[in-house]
């Protein structure tokens, strides 16, 4: 993984500049395809032929957007410890968008079958690191307990004596 966008520690920012990356490449390849048209055409190519490119580059312009506010909300945090929970939040956030594309990254050459198997592994990495920032995230988000219970995980015999629609108490 390379870091873009000002992220220049390797290790901390796995994933950023592959978001950034799947955006730029879908948007120029959009507006490639969007150049040569004629006006009348634009319509029928953007609605049927190009529907799917014009999602996807819809799609990696709200990831890249989500990244971009992540990134400038962590760097004007004032704690250092703080800013270091956000920067796990984007790379974990970068990592399950690259995830989530994972054929589209390997199909561009942006990674190779190695990058693709690390993106599970710092995906992991990343959530064993905000396990413990978990009841801080919950309160700095103000859910209430009541929304994050989950009677199954406390007593899954007991859960089940009645019946309660699957999850529904």
């Amino acid at each position: 993984f390379q870091a873009e966008d000002g992220i220049r520690d390797v290790e901390r920012s796995r994933g950023l500049g592959d978001v950034y990356k799947r955006q730029a490449r879908l948007h120029n390849e959009l507006l490639g395809k969007l150049a040569m048209l004629r006006p009348s055409e634009v319509y029928d190519v953007w609605m049927m032929r190009e529907s799917d490119l014009v999602q996807s580059t819809s799609e990696s312009f709200g990831e890249h957007f989500v990244m971009q506010q992540a990134l400038g909300a962590s760097d004007a945090m004032g704690q250092v410890a703080a800013k270091e929970v956000a920067r796990e939040l984007a790379s974990l956030y970068a990592l399950q968008c690259v995830k989530d594309n994972l054929a589209w990254y390997l199909l561009q050459g942006i990674l190779d079958s190695d990058a693709a198997t690390q993106v599970q592994e710092d995906l992991e990495r990343c959530i064993r690191s905000l396990v413990p920032q978990i009841p801080a995230l919950l309160s700095a988000f103000e859910i209430p307990e009541n929304q994050i219970r989950t009677p199954i995980a406390e007593n899954w015999v007991e859960f089940n004596e009645h019946n309660n629609e699957g999850e529904v108490l």
